[in-house]
Parts: structure tokens; sequence; C-alpha cells
């Protein structure tokens, strides 16, 4: 069984890949937006030296359904997971950091994981590899 983190499903591993004619199939009857967008994203690729990357699951390229995130809360994630992997690299600052993310008042957005990560006194070595 493998795990989907997009979905957090689930389902047998071979469900996950498909015959080179299934790919094909995808390939020739895909969505034409999708398959303008490879074509832009493939030769910016290009442009850049990447010569042999290529996308095949065009419906990666769908983004309508993407909701993101107001830049101040991505922000306040980007910070908090700083500071957790600084944490992770340097665990006696821990109780430091917590306190500098309180001060920044953003310790609401903190996971529970996380608050546990940077408050507890001694954590144990899997603990900071997991954060790490």
């Amino acid at each position: 069984m493998t795990w989907c983190p997009g979905c957090g499903q689930t389902t047998p591993h071979e469900e996950w890949y498909l015959t080179q004619a299934e790919w094909e199939k995808r390939e020739s009857t895909g969505n034409p937006v999708w398959k303008a967008s490879k074509r832009r994203l493939e030769s910016r690729l290009i442009a850049h030296g990447i010569k042999y990357a290529r996308i095949s699951y065009l419906p990666y390229l769908d983004h309508t359904k993407v909701i993101l995130q107001p830049s101040f809360e991505a922000a306040c994630r980007l910070v908090i997971l700083y500071a957790v992997a600084h944490g992770a690299a340097r665990p006696a600052d821990r109780l430091q950091l917590a306190n500098w993310v309180k001060s920044q008042q953003i310790w609401e957005k903190v996971s529970p994981g996380e608050r546990e990560f940077l408050t507890t006194p001694q954590l144990t070595e899997n603990q900071l590899i997991d954060y790490s």
C-alpha cells in the first residue's frame, strides 16, 4: 500500500503507475490549455539548460483548483518552519526560538507538534531527526 501525501488516502502501489500506452493516450488527448502550458514550461526549462525534463502528466498543470494562502499566512509558515529547522540543527536554541515566535505574535499559527518540539526540554534523537 502507498500513502498519498496529497489526499491522505492509501491505495495499492501498482495503481500509482500507468503503462506506456496509458501515458501516450493521456498525452494525446489532454486538455489543449494544459498542452500549451506544458510546451511553455518545457521551453523555459530547456532555455535554463534543463534539456531532459519532460512533463508527462498533464493534469499536473491544472492549477484551477489550487487555493493559495494569503501572503501573510504563507510568510508565517515560512518563519515557523525556519525556526523549527534551526531548532533541529541547534536543539539548545529551541526555547529561545519559541519565545521569539511568541514575541512575533504568530505562536497561534504553530502546529501542536511544532509547539511540543520547540518547548519540550529533552527530546529523543528520533524527534530531532523527524523535525530536521
